[in-house]
């Protein structure tokens, strides 16, 4: 039987399938990260902000990545106010001062409702249109330590969610 075990992550709750933190065997399970050990995740998905009622850009977390390479971004607007827009942006974190400091994927300003799918994984052509679909695709890697942005362009009332899945 499958055991669920919620993990904190990146100020995160995600769920690790199959074990608990106290039975993680020895072997092949954990990295080492330079002063410590750090438990291997698959590809997981986290909710980075809420559905809600939205004028201002919400507070979002600066994420720790353990081992993944990439990750999808999705934003799922339901009621646009249709001026301005909301850009999505993927940014590094410099670790000594915790700033936000090189945007990885920018993304063009949203103004309608729908779901927008945003890709930042090594080796991918920067269009869409080779990845079925996807918004926007951007070649790169995904820092240790990261966040992501949601900006509006004006002061109109969004509502939406983001959500996202870490990449092995």
């Amino acid at each position: 039987m499958s055991e669920r075990t919620d993990l904190a992550y990146g100020g995160t709750s995600v769920r690790v399938e199959g074990t608990t933190l106290g039975e993680v065997p020895e072997q092949g399970m954990t990295y080492n990260n330079g002063t410590g050990t750090d438990l291997v995740l698959n590809n997981i998905q986290l909710v980075l902000v809420p559905s809600g009622v939205r004028t201002t850009a919400p507070a979002i977390a600066t994420q720790s990545n353990l081992n993944h390479r990439g990750v999808l971004l999705f934003l799922n607007v339901t009621a646009a106010s249709g001026t301005g827009g909301l850009t999505v942006r993927i940014q590094a974190i410099e670790p000594v001062t915790g700033t936000a400091v090189v945007n990885l994927l920018t993304a063009a300003a949203v103004t309608a409702t729908g779901l927008y799918t945003y890709a930042l994984y090594p080796n991918l052509p920067n269009t869409a249109a080779a990845l079925g679909g996807l918004t926007l695709a951007q070649n790169g890697i995904l820092p240790r330590v990261w966040t992501a942005s949601v900006t509006p362009g004006t002061s109109d009332s969004w509502t939406y969610s983001l959500s996202a899945a870490l990449l092995l």
